[in-house]
């Protein structure tokens, strides 16, 4: 079969231009549903519920921690949280999420003087899952380095 330029084209070969337009066409297509599924799961929290269930065994606390699929974990501590368990199935503890999501108060940007600050950075160990925010490791040692004499 002859194109109008001369050429010899066979009888079901599309042209460029046809598997151009298909091609975009597909492109949109996928696009518009990952976008339509990605606000579905931000809609419905599907995101936050299914990585309570994957961290479960982790010791995720919902109330302490929120979904963060950026994070290597895929949760961080929730700015401002607080958590107090009564005991039944464990110890009782109590912990307090800081607002910059730090665990325990806050300390005042300028370093009181002869006060020393270290940052401590860790997991679950160093953020003294099921104790209290004052018998944390990082607790200790503040107090250990800030005044000797109150480290029984």
């Amino acid at each position: 079969m002859r194109h109008r330029n001369g050429l010899v084209r066979s009888v079901g070969e599309p042209n460029r231009r046809a598997r151009g337009v298909a091609g975009l066409l597909f492109g949109a297509l996928v696009i518009l549903l990952v976008v339509g599924l990605e606000a579905w799961i931000g809609h419905t929290q599907l995101d936050e519920r299914l990585v309570r269930r994957a961290l479960y065994y982790q010791q995720f606390v919902p109330n302490l921690h929120m979904a963060d699929l950026a994070s290597p974990l895929h949760y961080r501590l929730r700015p401002g949280a607080m958590w107090q368990t009564n005991g039944v199935d464990g110890p009782s503890w109590a912990a307090t999420i800081g607002p910059l999501g730090q665990r325990g108060p806050l300390h005042p940007v300028q370093r009181p003087h002869g006060r020393r600050r270290i940052l401590m950075v860790g997991g679950s160990t160093l953020f003294g899952f099921e104790v209290s925010d004052n018998e944390t490791f990082a607790q200790g040692l503040e107090l250990a380095l800030n005044d000797p004499a109150a480290v029984p």
